[in-house]
């Protein structure tokens, strides 16, 4: 397979050295699909078992990717919009919390202890 591999790339890149050769091997692919993979959705699970990895250890090859840090990003400026609303929300209650059940004192009464 080895052998293929190597075939295939030359005929992408014809002036690749043999010393650069000898760092590609079937091993590349399997770690830029574990690479991939989580940039597509896949969760952990996923990834081990389409790989076969008996153990965890494909950990150690995710990367944080420029469509894993905007997936990171998009999914935190939701979150951040959220607790936005909550603290506009929050701000105008003038120092008390709205009658929810869990809290009848004003917010300033309150210790580090409750």
């Amino acid at each position: 397979m080895t052998r293929y591999y190597h075939f295939a790339v030359q005929l992408v890149m014809p002036n690749i050295s043999s010393e650069e050769l000898k760092l590609i091997s079937t091993h590349s692919l399997r770690v830029t699909a574990c690479v991939l993979l989580p940039e597509a959705g896949k969760d952990g699970w996923y990834i081990k078992l389409r790989l076969r990895w008996l153990s965890d250890c494909f950990d150690i090859y995710l990367r944080n990717t420029k469509v894993i840090t905007s997936q990171h990003r998009d999914d935190l400026a939701k979150v951040n919009a959220t607790l936005k609303g909550l603290a506009i929300t929050t701000s105008n209650l003038s120092g008390t919390l709205e009658q929810s059940g869990l809290f009848d004192d004003p917010l300033y009464v309150l210790e580090d202890e409750d």
